[in-house]
């Protein structure tokens, strides 16, 4: 019996130095930063752009005015979901236009180039969130039933799926498959409409732009 004993603990031991080591291995590995670090790791990506201490306290004085301006339009019940997607996504853009007059414009060019990169030179996700969260999330901004929005997630799986199988087909030139791509956007786009209607479609899209200016800028 011990000749087993003494293999079962060798084996829990190797399964756990191995554990610890690939942790090891991992610990200069793309990361999901938030709150504090995050703050951090855009204040280092504004020196290392060469930004001066000023521009920094500028750049973030910035972007807290524009965060509370944003969290009083979405407190805001007296105007209309689309109104709302409207007034944010313009809130982002003037966002985007003062970090570009704090920094300059090379500085600003710099630093959205070395945002997302880490000192081991890897990418970096910064509170990325889930696309399909992301879908989700917009559906509801735009009032979505929960039909809609199953009839939504399923045409963006097959989209998705037909996407790859075009990427993937080696007998096809660049030429065509870009166009065999921008005809699978425009036929998922239109069903897209057909299943949301004008208003919440518009809505939609609308918060889909302010996700992508807050996830790219931020």
């Amino acid at each position: 019996m011990k000749p087993k004993i003494f293999l079962i603990l060798a084996i829990t031991l190797g399964t756990v130095i191995s554990t610890e080591a690939q942790n090891g291995s991992n610990a200069h590995s793309p990361a999901l930063l938030s709150g504090t670090a995050k703050k951090q790791f855009m204040d280092s990506s504004l020196k290392n752009a060469g930004a001066t201490p000023s521009q920094i306290q500028q750049f973030n004085n910035a972007k807290d005015l524009a965060n509370d301006k944003a969290k009083l339009v979405k407190k805001d019940t007296t105007i209309s979901i689309g109104e709302r997607e409207s007034r944010i996504l313009q809130i982002n853009a003037e966002k985007n236009a003062s970090y570009k007059s704090i920094l300059g414009a090379e500085t600003y060019k710099t630093f959205n180039n070395l945002k997302n990169i880490d000192l081991a030179g890897q990418k970096v996700e910064i509170n990325k969130p889930n696309p399909n969260k992301v879908t989700r999330d917009c559906l509801d901004s735009a009032n979505a039933t929960s039909g809609q929005k199953q009839q939504f997630m399923a045409v963006k799986r097959i989209y998705i799926d037909s996407m790859k199988t075009v990427r993937n087909n080696n007998g096809l030139n660049s030429a065509d498959r870009k166009a065999q791509i921008n005809q699978l956007k425009k036929n998922k786009n239109s069903k897209y409409l057909g299943i949301l209607g004008q208003q919440k479609y518009h809505i939609y899209n609308l918060a889909r732009k302010r996700r992508e200016l807050s996830d790219n800028d931020d």
